[in-house]
């Protein structure tokens, strides 16, 4: 997992001024901020032992590189990848694209609307935040297109799947 210079955990609570729950917290400072269950101390230890059991104090790299969660309703599933879209799309390395290329963090549900309940979130976390507002280059149903602070365009877009992820290609 590559190092930026601001962790997601703080990029959720400083920049996007969100109110993270003691579960969503070591969550993403587990899954996002790839901490170590054993880094973690007090209350944040005793939930990283109930989600990640008391055999865990480290994960395996092979188990950071593909992330499935089973969450429940009302657990902040959305609230969180919305999140963690913006702070990819702000914070990642462009290096690898090329002239012209507009990196897309891709959200895909089960349906459109389901879908776009992401892009919805997202866009009122960029619209509420004084430090992305700035940003927004330009909204559609569909998604939004934020220009970074060294110019590069990123965007936000949302699919329904489809067989094969066709929608997605």
């Amino acid at each position: 997992m590559s190092r930026r210079a601001l962790s997601f955990t703080i990029f959720c609570t400083a920049v996007l001024g969100l109110k993270l729950t003691l579960g969503q917290r070591v969550l993403a400072k587990v899954v996002f901020d790839g901490l170590e269950p054993r880094q973690l101390h007090g209350r944040e230890r005793e939930i990283a032992l109930e989600m990640f059991g008391p055999a865990v104090d480290e994960l395996p790299a092979m188990a950071r590189r593909v992330l499935v969660l089973l969450l429940g309703r009302g657990s902040g599933k959305t609230t969180l990848s919305a999140a963690y879209g913006l702070y990819v799309m702000v914070t990642a390395s462009l290096d690898g694209a090329g002239p012209g290329d507009v990196p897309t963090f891709v959200i895909i549900g089960p349906g459109r609307q389901n879908a776009k309940l992401s892009v919805r979130m997202a866009l009122a976390m960029v619209k509420a935040s004084p430090n992305l507002r700035g940003m927004l280059d330009s909204e559609s149903r569909d998604g939004f297109v934020l220009r970074r602070a060294d110019g590069r365009l990123v965007a936000f877009a949302a699919y329904a799947a489809s067989r094969g992820g066709a929608s997605a290609r």
